[in-house]
C-alpha cells in the first residue's frame, strides 16, 4: 500500500459494502453458461468472496470446458449483485485475449482490451498515456484506489514475465 485512502475512496467503499448484494441470491446467467460444473465453480468461487476468504480467483479447467464462459458469467453475476464495478482480466496469448475479449463484449465494452488485443502484453507507462489517459486523464490513479493500482501494475509486471514472445511478421 502506498498511501491512504481519500475521503472520497472511503465514501465509495462504504457505499459499495452498503449496497452489495447477497451473491448466493442471484441467478447465475444460464443464457451465458448452461454447463452443470461451470455453474458450480461460480458458486465455489462466490462462496469463497462472501466468507472473505479471498478477492481473487483462478479459474483451471480442461481445454474447451469453458473458461472464458464461466468467467464472464462470474462478472455478470458480482456486477449485478454490485459487488464490482471493473475487472481486470488477463491471458498469457493474443488468441486467449482475442477470445476472451469477443466474449466480454456481450457483456461490456472495454477500450483498454482493445488495446491488448492489437498490441499484446502491455507496459505499464501505457496507463498513463492514450487512449487510457482519455478516460482518466491523470491515469489508473484517477480511477482506482491507489492499492488497486499497485496490485494492476503487479499483475501487468507478472504477465509481461510469463507472456510467451510474440513472432515478427517478416
Amino acid at each position: 500500500m502506498q498511501g491512504f485512502y481519500t475521503k472520497a475512496e472511503l465514501q465509495l467503499l462504504v457505499q459499495r459494502r452498503d449496497t452489495r448484494r447477497p451473491l448466493a441470491g442471484l441467478r447465475i446467467n444460464t443464457g451465458i453458461v448452461e454447463r452443470y460444473y461451470q455453474q458450480r465453480a461460480i458458486r465455489a468461487i462466490a462462496d469463497t468472496f462472501e466468507q472473505g476468504r479471498q478477492r481473487e480467483a483462478l479459474v483451471v479447467m480442461a481445454t474447451g470446458a469453458g473458461k472464458t464462459r464461466t468467467v464472464i458469467a462470474l462478472v455478470d453475476l458480482l456486477m449485478r449483485s454490485n459487488w464490482v464495478k471493473r475487472v481486470l482480466s488477463l491471458a498469457d496469448r493474443n488468441a486467449l485475449v482475442n477470445q476472451a475479449v469477443n466474449a466480454f463484449k456481450k457483456l461490456r465494452r472495454n477500450r483498454q482490451l482493445g488495446h491488448l488485443i492489437r498490441n499484446g502484453s502491455m507496459e505499464v507507462g501505457r496507463l498513463y498515456e492514450s487512449p487510457f489517459t482519455e478516460i482518466a486523464p491523470h491515469g489508473p490513479d484517477a480511477l482506482f484506489p491507489s492499492d488497486d493500482v499497485d496490485r494492476i501494475i503487479s499483475i501487468l509486471h507478472s504477465v509481461r514475465a510469463t507472456a510467451a514472445p510474440v513472432p515478427e511478421v517478416a
